[in-house]
């Protein structure tokens, strides 16, 4: 009996927490305000915006996928991992750190959800470029007043983007007047004329 508990114990010890209770792969979403965006990941073809994707866990590879559109610049971008928590409990057993790392489970792939805006290829005109900042207002409204409330976000940072785009300016989210004026707003064409009207004059009445 001793022998056995003794086997029992070695084998939690040299198995990695995170390998243990983590899974092997993590679902990764992307959308898009952009429609026919294709995605590729080593040259094959593996979905089209909007898609998820199951990505196996690796410590020591990155994965990235290419976006292309006709009359847009493709794009290709790293997969963000980060280091799962769940690893950490193997405190200063060496033999989990290592099972951890060769199975992948040390890391995890985050954030899981990206926003992809490509590039024309021709700049935009003025008009063009209103219209998207619109339309990702009316489509996101309610994620983009979610975002500014907790102070970061895919779709502020998007909304951000394209005001820079728009506008030559970002929004100042440590005004109070401006995060409290979107996150008030009641519907997409109040967040819209409130956020493009401090754009256009930094002090306006909101």
């Amino acid at each position: 009996m001793p022998k056995i508990i003794f086997i029992l114990c070695f084998s939690v010890l040299i198995t990695g927490c995170a390998t243990l209770f983590s899974p092997s792969s993590d679902t990764v979403s992307f959308e898009s305000e952009q429609s026919g965006i294709e995605a590729f990941v080593e040259g094959k073809k593996v979905g089209e915006v909007p898609f998820s994707i199951d990505l196996d866990r690796e410590v020591f590879k990155h994965k990235f996928i290419t976006f292309k559109k006709p009359g847009y610049k493709t794009m290709q971008m790293r997969v963000k991992k980060s280091l799962n928590k769940t690893s950490l409990f193997n405190l200063t057993s060496w033999p989990s750190w290592l099972t951890d790392a060769m199975s992948g489970n040390m890391m995890e792939y985050s954030p899981g959800h990206y926003i992809i805006e490509l590039e024309p290829k021709e700049p935009a005109t003025q008009s063009q470029q209103d219209a998207i900042l619109k339309r990702f207002v009316w489509s996101q409204f309610i994620n983009i007043r979610r975002d500014v409330a907790r102070g970061h976000g895919d779709y502020r940072d998007t909304l951000d983007k394209l005001a820079q785009e728009n506008f030559q300016r970002l929004p100042a989210w440590s005004n109070q007047a401006l995060a409290l004026a979107v996150t008030s707003s009641q519907n997409p064409a109040q967040l819209y004329r409130r956020v493009t009207e401090w754009l256009r004059n930094p002090q306006p009445s909101l």
